[in-house]
C-alpha cells in the first residue's frame, strides 16, 4: 500500500490487479456499523414506536409541486371521485370537460356520470383500460361489441353506468360517444397533470380482439358469452407496460403533462380470480407505483393535498397529526 501525498484516501491494488479505494483509517476506526448515524425512521423503535402514530412520517418523497393554477385531470376507480372532490375542495384547478347540463340537480348529475372525474369516462380500474381510452381518443383503438343491449335499451360498453335507463338506439350510443371523445381529446391537451387512481388488476375482455370492459358482460347491461368473454388478471408487467404506452401517447400530444398515481384503498365487491375478496392483489398495483421512477412522476398510495396559498406554491406532504380522514385517504386539514 503506498501513499499520494496528503490526501485523505489511500489507493493500491489487490492480488488481482484490480484498483480500488481505502478510507483512511481514522475514519474507517470511527464507524462501527453501517447503520449508525441513521435518521430515526430507519429503525422501528424510534421511528414507528416511539413516533406519534398520526404523523406517518416517510410515507412517500414528493417528486413535483402542485400549484393552484396547474390543471388536473382525474380519472381512475371509484375511490378517484374522492380524490377529486378533495382536490376541489381544497382550491385546486380540476378541469371539467363534460358539465351537467343546467337544471339537473347534484344527485342526478352523479347518477349520469357528471362532476365525478374529469369527463364522463365512469369507472376507468384498469391501467389497459386507460390505454384503450387513450388510443381510442386518438383515433388509435376501436373497441370491438362497443354497445350493449338490456330491455330495449342500449348502453356504451366502455362506460355504461352514465346513462342508467340506456339510449334509444346503437345510433345515439356512438353519437355520444364521439361526443364525449372529442370532450377527452381536449383535456390531454389542456392538462398539466393527469391523477390516476389505480383500481383493480381484473379484468373482462373479448377474446379476439382484446377489448378490455369496465364491468363483466351482463353484470349492468349486455351479454355474457363464455365463448367470446375470457377474464383476465393483469400482472405487474401488464401494468407497467400499459402505463408506459400510456404515457408515451399522451406525451406526444403535451409533452409538458406530468402523472401522479394512487391506489384505491378500496376493497373488492367480487373476485373471478379465485381465492376470495381478501385476496385482492393490490400489492402488484403498489409495487408499481413505488418502482416507477420516471421523470416528473410521482407514486404512492397516501398522496396528500394542501390547500394554496397566495404566498406559496402548493406540494404534496405527509399527513400530519392534524389530519383527517376521507374514506380511506387521509388529508390534512385546511390551515387556519
Amino acid at each position: 500500500m503506498h501513499r499520494i501525498g496528503n490526501d485523505k484516501r489511500s489507493r493500491g491494488s489487490d492480488r488481482h490487479g484490480l484498483r480500488f479505494i481505502v478510507l483512511k483509517e481514522t475514519a474507517l476506526a470511527s464507524t462501527t456499523s453501517p447503520y449508525e448515524g441513521l435518521q430515526d425512521t430507519a429503525f422501528w423503535r424510534s421511528g414507528v414506536q416511539q413516533s406519534d402514530p398520526e404523523a406517518m412520517l416517510g410515507i412517500y418523497s414528493k417528486r413535483f409541486e402542485i400549484k393552484a393554477t396547474d390543471r388536473v385531470v382525474t380519472a381512475g376507480s371509484c375511490f378517484a371521485q374522492h380524490i377529486a372532490r378533495q382536490l376541489r375542495e381544497r382550491g385546486f384547478t380540476v378541469l371539467d370537460a363534460e358539465p351537467p347540463p343546467g337544471g339537473l340537480s347534484e344527485e342526478a348529475a352523479k347518477s349520469f356520470g357528471f362532476k365525478l372525474y374529469s369527463a364522463r369516462y365512469g369507472n376507468i380500474y384498469t391501467t389497459r383500460q386507460l390505454l384503450q381510452l387513450v388510443q381510442e381518443s386518438m383515433g388509435r383503438f376501436t373497441p370491438a361489441d362497443a354497445v350493449w343491449e338490456k330491455d330495449g335499451r342500449f348502453f356504451d360498453a366502455m362506460r355504461p353506468s352514465v346513462e342508467p335507463e340506456g339510449l334509444d338506439s346503437p345510433e345515439e350510443v356512438r353519437a355520444h360517444r364521439e361526443q364525449h371523445l372529442r370532450a377527452v381529446r381536449r383535456l390531454w391537451r389542456e392538462c398539466d397533470i393527469l391523477v390516476f387512481t389505480l383500481g383493480l388488476t381484473e379484468a373482462w375482455m373479448d377474446r379476439e380482439s382484446g377489448t378490455v370492459y369496465p364491468t363483466a358482460p351482463g353484470t349492468i347491461a349486455g351479454r355474457y358469452d363464455p365463448e367470446r368473454h375470457v377474464f383476465r388478471n393483469l400482472t405487474f408487467n401488464d401494468i407497467r407496460t400499459d402505463f408506459v404506452q400510456v404515457r408515451r401517447f399522451l406525451k406526444r400530444v403535451n409533452p409538458e403533462m406530468r402523472f401522479l398515481l394512487t391506489v384505491s384503498p378500496v376493497p373488492l365487491t367480487a373476485t373471478a380470480a379465485g381465492g376470495g375478496t381478501c385476496c385482492n392483489p393490490r400489492s402488484i398495483r403498489r409495487r408499481f407505483c413505488g418502482r416507477w421512477r420516471g421523470s416528473s412522476m410521482t407514486s404512492s398510495t397516501m398522496s396528500t393535498i394542501s390547500r394554496p396559498t397566495r404566498s406559496s406554491p402548493t406540494r404534496l406532504r405527509s399527513p400530519a397529526s392534524s389530519s383527517r380522514t376521507c374514506g380511506a385517504c387521509i388529508l390534512p386539514a385546511s390551515p387556519r
